[in-house]
């Protein structure tokens, strides 16, 4: 059953879209917003309290899958207009519901980023065998460092790209902290604590419904637990021939600063990374740039998957 929370959170979620302009105008005006809405999939995977939830946004004649990863404490339709350009574009599109986010079961910020990576790991094999065509892990802030952290643990997808990648794991010192979170594993910390949120958007709706902390479904507090398994993850020996990485960064982001995501992979021992910038961006790459970075996804799924087409922006 549909909770009266997710009701309210999804009508507060398709006002806030309606009044943003940059994501009003990317989705054809408000009746866009509407359609876009109309057209997501509930689809489930697993059972019991393993059950998980997904967006799904259906293309006509797909090219690819995209499987999703929200930021830290964001759900699966919190990127819908993403999802609703992506799949117009010709590319499943598949948002996942980490377990306590969205309508997946769970304790709501709670979880290990192990548990998070085991379902990214059963959604990208569920697209593999439900679809048949390439799989494109996709991720932003938190997602995109579950992105990385699926690449170093020898996830195959056809092609991963990570908006943005943190690595504290790789510093001794780091994961000296995480052993004290994990002390805490109940204790709740705000994820505004976690980072500048004055820089998240230039987009004063977005900003506005953000801080005000209204939409019900988002985890605006994450466990330490969850925290002391981010900071503790470490991947001695990666694997020899991963899959293939692409990194995006937005060159004016002050939240996650582009060097950051460089200094991650480095440390990683990764070798074959692409790293693709986006001029004069900030951190809501899939919010507030929209305009150019969609044309940049598809030109680097299609120099990826289908080099044999010209990338002409349309593919």
């Amino acid at each position: 059953m549909v909770s009266l929370d997710w009701e309210r959170a999804n009508q507060g979620l398709k006002e806030m879209m309606k009044r943003s302009y940059r994501l009003s105008q990317a989705a054809g005006g408000p009746e866009g917003i509407e359609g876009i809405f109309a057209r997501i999939e509930n689809v489930w995977i697993g059972r019991g309290e393993r059950e998980i939830h997904l967006d799904f946004y259906r293309a006509r004649a797909p090219r690819a899958t995209i499987v999703f990863q929200p930021g830290i404490g964001m759900y699966a339709r919190v990127y819908s207009v993403l999802g609703g350009i992506l799949s117009r574009e010709g590319y499943h599109f598949l948002a996942i519901d980490r377990p306590g986010h969205g309508l997946s079961p769970g304790e709501k910020g709670g979880g290990t980023v192990e548990e998070a990576l085991a379902v990214t790991g059963e959604v990208i094999e569920f697209a593999r065998h439900s679809f048949r065509v390439p799989v494109v892990l996709l991720g932003s802030g938190l997602g995109g460092t579950l992105t990385f952290f699926a690449v170093l643990s020898g996830f195959t997808p056809e092609l991963a790209i990570a908006h943005n990648v943190i690595y504290p794991g790789w510093y001794a010192g780091f994961r000296g902290l995480g052993e004290i979170l994990s002390r805490f594993p109940a204790r709740m910390f705000p994820i505004k604590w976690l980072a500048d949120f004055r820089q998240l958007t230039v987009d004063p709706v977005i900003m506005d419904w953000v801080t005000g902390e209204t939409d019900p479904v988002i985890a605006w507090k994450v466990s330490g637990r969850f925290l002391a398994s981010l900071i503790q993850f470490w991947v001695k020996h990666p694997p020899q021939d991963p899959a293939p990485l692409v990194v995006v960064s937005g060159t004016r982001d002050r939240m996650v600063w582009p060097v950051w995501s460089r200094m991650a992979v480095r440390s990683a021992g990764l070798k074959k990374v692409n790293f693709q910038a986006i001029p004069g961006a900030g951190h809501l790459l899939f919010q507030d740039h929209l305009d150019q970075s969609v044309p940049l996804l598809k030109k680097v799924i299609g120099e990826s998957l289908f080099p044999q087409l010209k990338v002409d922006g349309r593919q």
